[in-house]
């Protein structure tokens, strides 16, 4: 799973909402037993979405994904039917 939302919209829990009813979607639809998704370490935002909507802390993969030409770590989060 991931997400992206323009800064002029963070704070206003859409993405909270917006994830809590695609999870929902996905779990009945296709009859899923895990969702998982990895947060940039220094993406705070995404990892408070992830912890509303039930997703629990399952770990770090260090240096997981490049960005801006250098690699770092990812946490890894996710909700267990």
């Amino acid at each position: 799973m991931g997400y992206w939302l323009a800064e002029k919209y963070w704070g206003k829990g859409l993405m909270s909402e917006a994830v809590k009813k695609f999870m929902a979607h996905i779990f009945t639809k296709f009859s899923l037993r895990r969702i998982y998704a990895y947060a940039y370490a220094r993406n705070k935002g995404s990892m408070r979405v992830m912890e509303k909507v039930g997703m629990k802390f399952e770990g770090i993969a260090p240096k997981y994904a490049l960005k801006d030409g250098k690699y770092i770590d990812c946490y890894i989060y996710a909700r267990v039917k």
